[in-house]
């Protein structure tokens, strides 16, 4: 008869393990006698858990150390991340648990970002023009106010290392001049502590858009408010500001502004912009070469640059649509995925037997050609309209910091509707699912969205009137997992 594989010696079976998947691994270790005792050892999970998080977030933040958990600790990890991916699957992912409401102080609070795997939330109230970070899971402000201006006009993906969290902004203050702060949240401490680290203002006399900021640099794009103009992207040193790159390109500024959309993202240490109007799509990069970073030293402070004319891409629509640019959002590139896109398609003054509205998403990531560029990996459509809310700041569409996901709002067949459309590394292909949400929360009330796609909750910021004539704010946090 031939040997079983229990047989094999441990070593050899260990081996094995490296090879599978975190699924597997849970399968392998209830086999038998043998094969549960071998994975036993907290070793085993630990190098499964860094594997499976190399391809998408796991239920543990992205940047702490997994080899000081115990082994219960690692199990929890492995179940709640294999439930999530479970549920996720389904075309409607159930709730898990129970939905926590939590009352805020102010109406007009807004969520800035959410830290992975946290129930911190740093928050911002347009009305007295400040930040706070809130603990979701204890039901509170969890720092003290910080002054900012009075609108935040844009974000750049996070930056996650261990203990702490940071994110540009770029913030307007009452006269409508701008600068781009860094705020930092030292989240492993018994207090979290919430900071600047960066702030620089920008000149008054020019167009601002389109932040990006990776482990050393922090940037955003520029260009004069008198037409015909070319764009500039303006970079800084994050530990030096002084240490200042300005690089005039020779990007045509009707080509990215105006009735489209432009967002820019850090990948590697190259920036890249990506500019869509109608049905094309044009991307452009500005090398690591021209850019402030600690080893470029040589960097200078001033630089043209000839950007590479890369071909656009022309995307084929049925005639009667309108394509409408809804944004070019990013994400850190960490899973492979810096820049996703969103399109609203619609016919003008549709009548009867017309196609209906959707919304289609692209992935782009980078190419792996020698030349640099960005590539769009797949895309999907999402029948309905993007829902918009009066009390909100931005559009109701969310990529977290993995990339991976993209949470938004719909209006489809007279409902709101909660989808997320998930990408798929493994087959380069993207699903749509429509997540179930309480009854008793009132969709068209909801003004902002959060999602930790690490441990698989979602939170719905909403406003309501009180009995006294005053506004209240709630978050309310729905697990599926």
């Amino acid at each position: 008869m031939p040997a079983h594989i229990s047989r094999l010696p441990f070593d050899i079976l260990q081996c094995i393990l490296e090879f599978v998947d975190l699924e597997d691994a849970v399968s392998f270790s209830m086999v038998c006698t043998v094969f549960q005792t071998l994975t036993s050892k907290r070793s085993i999970w630990i190098s499964v858990l860094k594997r499976a998080r190399d391809v998408k977030p796991i239920a543990f933040p992205s940047h702490e150390d997994l080899t000081l958990q115990p082994l219960d600790s690692l199990k929890r990890i492995i179940l709640h991340t294999l439930r999530l991916e479970s549920n996720w699957s389904l075309p409607e992912p159930r709730i898990i648990g129970p939905v926590k409401a939590v009352l805020l102080e102010e109406f007009q609070l807004d969520i800035i970002f959410q830290i992975p795997a946290t129930g911190l939330f740093l928050m911002h109230c347009r009305e007295s023009a400040s930040m706070v970070l809130w603990d979701i899971v204890l039901g509170k402000a969890a720092s003290s106010v910080i002054p900012v201006g009075k609108r935040v006009v844009d974000v750049s993906p996070g930056q996650d290392e261990p203990g702490e969290f940071s994110m540009a902004l770029l913030i307007q203050d009452d006269v409508g001049a701008l600068s781009i702060t860094i705020v930092r949240v030292e989240h492993d401490k018994p207090e979290p502590v919430v900071g600047v680290t960066f702030n620089e203002s920008l000149p008054f006399s020019h167009y601002h858009w389109a932040l990006f900021m990776n482990e050393e640099i922090v940037g955003v794009l520029q260009s004069p408010t008198i037409f015909p103009a070319t764009i500039t992207f303006l970079a800084f040193n994050r530990l030096s500001p002084d240490r200042k790159a300005t690089i005039s390109s020779d990007i045509q500024i009707q080509d990215v502004i105006g009735e489209g959309h432009s967002g820019s993202s850090s990948v590697g240490c190259d920036v890249f912009l990506l500019a869509e109007r109608g049905n094309i799509s044009r991307q452009y990069c500005c090398p690591a070469e021209l850019l402030p970073y600690n080893w470029n030293l040589d960097c200078p402070k001033e630089s043209n640059l000839k950007c590479a004319h890369i071909p656009p891409i022309s995307w084929d629509y049925d005639t009667r649509f309108v394509c409408e640019q809804l944004g070019a959002l990013s994400a850190h590139p960490r899973y492979g995925i810096p820049a996703v896109s969103l399109h609203g398609l619609h016919v003008e003054d549709a009548s009867e037997g017309d196609p209906m509205p959707y919304i289609q998403i692209r992935f782009w990531a980078r190419s792996k050609t020698p030349s640099p560029n960005l590539l769009s990996v797949c895309h999907v459509d999402v029948p309905g309209r993007l829902w918009s809310s009066t009390s909100t700041s931005w559009e109701l569409m969310l990529l977290p910091h993995s990339g991976l996901q993209v949470l938004l709002l719909v209006h489809h067949h007279g409902l709101i509707k909660l989808q997320l459309v998930r990408y798929h590394p493994e087959t380069n292909a993207a699903t749509v699912h429509h997540l179930r949400v309480p009854q008793f929360i009132d969709m068209q009330l909801v003004y902002g969205l959060a999602l930790d796609d690490h441990l698989g909750a979602v939170s719905l910021l909403s406003g309501h009137n009180t009995e006294g004539g005053g506004q209240q704010g709630t978050i309310f946090t729905i697990p599926y997992a």
